[in-house]
């Protein structure tokens, strides 16, 4: 049957997620597929909006950070989460006094990650009420503040971070591992950290 692929915008005129999936787009609708993936991609406003059917739109994760919910509504009953920022608020850099675009960059950030982890509450919570398994996985540690870094040495060297860090995980060793497990009867965050399991009802 082959896989789906779904990619995730921003209704800037609606405010609201619209998702995109490969498989029902079709082989016709490849084209369309790759622009909604492209779009998905767009980080105002250090990007440009993109008017299509004459909205605007842009990445998804201004209006939902991650698509878990839409995933669950289409049907999901096993989903494994990868977000690329730490369970915890760790800006790379402190001085926010450099430049007002550098300003500008740390207010989108945090606007994000408050609504980030709203979104993240809510999808737990509907995990639970659909018996869905969910796991959300976190990086240990912020690879960069900046969105538009392109630097193919060091995103490469990210790359094979995140590799390493995954195969620590499905290895069984979970030191320096930040995991959430959403089950129908638990709702715990574990945070592994120097061997130790700490368990935190959320």
């Amino acid at each position: 049957m082959g896989k789906n692929l779904i990619a995730a915008v921003s209704n800037f005129d609606t405010a609201q997620t619209e998702v995109y999936s490969s498989k029902e787009l079709g082989k016709d609708g490849y084209e369309e597929f790759c622009d909604w993936t492209w779009i998905s991609c767009n980080a105002v406003p250090f990007t440009s909006l993109v008017k299509r059917n004459g909205m605007y739109y842009a990445d998804g994760g201004f209006t939902e950070h991650m698509p878990i919910r839409r995933l669950i509504e289409m049907g999901a009953t096993e989903i494994d989460a990868i977000n690329t920022k730490p369970a915890v608020y760790k800006p790379v850099s402190s001085d926010l006094g450099r430049n007002p675009l550098s300003l500008l960059e740390r207010m989108i950030d945090v606007l994000l990650w408050e609504a980030s982890e709203r979104d993240l509450e809510v999808v737990k919570d509907m995990a639970l009420e659909r018996d869905v398994k969910l796991n959300i996985y976190y990086m240990p540690r912020t690879l960069t503040d900046n969105s538009m870094y392109f630097d193919k040495d060091i995103m490469t060297k990210w790359w094979d971070e995140g590799y390493e860090h995954a195969k620590l995980l499905f290895d069984g060793n979970k030191n320096d591992l930040n995991v959430i497990n959403v089950r129908k009867k638990c709702c715990v965050n574990h945070t592994f950290k120097k061997g130790k399991k700490l368990k935190q009802k959320v």
